[in-house]
């Protein structure tokens, strides 16, 4: 028949016993183990008994109306005369148990925090490709794959990333910035990437993380709309562009726009076929010497050009000359109106169109040497 031959006055305290009663009966013992954990305790207790095998168990135990948590082991040793003594010892875990309820609790709170964060998460081993241990609801929504698919940072940078020389430019980064993170201030700079979802897509994202201990918490913020959206206003602008510059080119008068930087410097960023045909200029020879398009005004007409010029870039206001130029032996009569503009870089821009008025200039002529035919 089983009986104590030692118990410690914890032991009787922790269990809620007068040391008679658990001498009288060793099973008073049991009493003690809460309801709920009673089965188990009894089924391994049996066991234990049966194979001769070491004990232990986690339970709750309730004393005197109060419910704490203990930690009990106990081995067998054989006697000389064939019997078996169990030594064994009753550890109180109750705050053990109660920080680990705590951080239990804390734990299901950020999950069910991250879980309503609009943008996907991951949880992951921070020591490069270790396992994952958690992604958000978002997660799977917007990527497709779930735990199953991406065990570890290694799946998923072969499933994301399934380009090879890609995978190691973008990990090469993203372990680079872990690795400072990890000797400054935690926080893994964001850096911009694409994705290959489960079901082929490519995502676009801007990727960024923060240490804990050894986990690294990972927020992809999905931009592929907004990348969309920039690509579809890059087209629609080149496609305007295009527009203005086909309408501007076959206008019946020379157009062009003639930049200037900080320094002083000109270039032509535009020009009309009209405008190259009136001064029988060949477009690429312009663009790499803009001074070409001055050399056809008439040389009596030069010098006061050039001081006009002159005058109107330094005050920056509008400008407006009627002259003749000289194009292959044959003099027209032209007027060239521009107006300035700000660049943002700081320099400025002129748009301006040059119209042949030799017909208007040849009736004034006429007009004027026949003043009464003009009447």
């Amino acid at each position: 028949m089983a009986k104590f031959s030692f118990m410690s006055s914890r032991f009787l305290e922790l269990c809620g016993l007068e040391r008679q009663a658990a001498e009288e009966n060793p099973f008073n013992a049991f009493a003690c183990v809460h309801p709920e954990d009673h089965a188990e305790w009894v089924r391994k207790n049996a066991e234990s008994f049966e194979k001769k095998i070491p004990f232990s168990e986690e339970c709750r135990v309730v004393a005197n109306g109060v419910t704490r948590w203990i930690h009990a082991e106990s081995v067998p040793r054989d006697l000389p005369d064939g019997s078996i003594v169990w030594e064994g010892v009753l550890t109180d875990i109750s705050r053990r148990k109660t920080a680990e309820a705590e951080l239990a609790a804390s734990e299901a709170r950020l999950r069910k925090i991250l879980n309503n964060i609009p943008i996907p998460i991951a949880l992951n081993d921070a020591r490069g490709d270790g396992p994952i241990t958690f992604l958000n609801e978002t997660f799977p929504r917007t990527f497709g794959y779930t735990l199953d698919d991406i065990p570890t940072v290694e799946a998923w940078a072969r499933l994301a990333y399934p380009d090879a020389e890609y995978r190691a430019e973008t990990f090469g980064i993203w372990n680079t910035a872990v690795e400072v993170a990890a000797r400054t201030d935690g926080i893994v700079q964001p850096m911009e990437a694409h994705v290959i979802a489960k079901d082929g897509s490519r995502r676009d994202v801007i990727i960024s993380a923060a240490l804990f201990d050894d986990m690294l918490l990972v927020a992809f913020v999905d931009i592929t709309a907004r990348r969309q959206a920039e690509e579809n206003l890059r087209l629609a602008r080149e496609k305007l562009q295009r527009t203005a510059y086909e309408l501007t080119g076959n206008i019946p008068v020379g157009t062009y726009v003639l930049e200037f930087d900080l320094g002083g410097t000109p270039r032509f960023t535009f020009l009309s076929e009209r405008w190259l045909a009136m001064l029988d200029l060949r477009r690429e020879e312009v663009l790499a010497d803009p001074s070409l398009a001055f050399n056809a005004v008439h040389p009596d007409e030069r010098a006061a050009f050039n001081r006009l010029n002159a005058e109107v870039f330094a005050e920056k206001r509008p400008f407006f000359w009627e002259g003749r130029i000289v194009v292959r032996g044959s003099t027209r009569w032209v007027s060239i109106e521009s107006i300035p503009r700000n660049h943002p870089s700081g320099g400025t821009i002129w748009e301006g169109v040059m119209i042949d008025i030799t017909n208007r200039k040849t009736a004034e002529a006429e007009v004027a040497a026949h003043p009464r035919a003009g009447k």
